[in-house]
């Protein structure tokens, strides 16, 4: 089974978590992202294999679609 990337507004900004198949969170993103593209790219540098998970936006419960996903053009 595949891992899980989540997105999600916590009270300090933007978010990410990275579940297993059993649930258990196997990392995150140990800061807030005051904009949420910057949390989306933060993410994809991070999980390099991001393309082989599922994406979840926890914030709208939403799966992240590939406008949300511009990691290659940022600078």
């Amino acid at each position: 089974m595949t891992h899980t990337l989540e997105l999600y507004r916590a009270a300090d900004g933007w978010r990410w978590r990275r579940r297993a198949s059993n649930h258990k969170i196997v990392s995150d993103s140990g800061e807030a992202y005051v904009d949420r593209r910057d949390a989306i790219h933060g993410m994809h540098l991070a999980n390099g294999d991001w393309r082989d998970c599922r994406l979840i936006d926890d914030a709208d419960n939403l799966t992240l679609t590939d406008a949300d996903i511009d990691d290659e053009d940022r600078p």
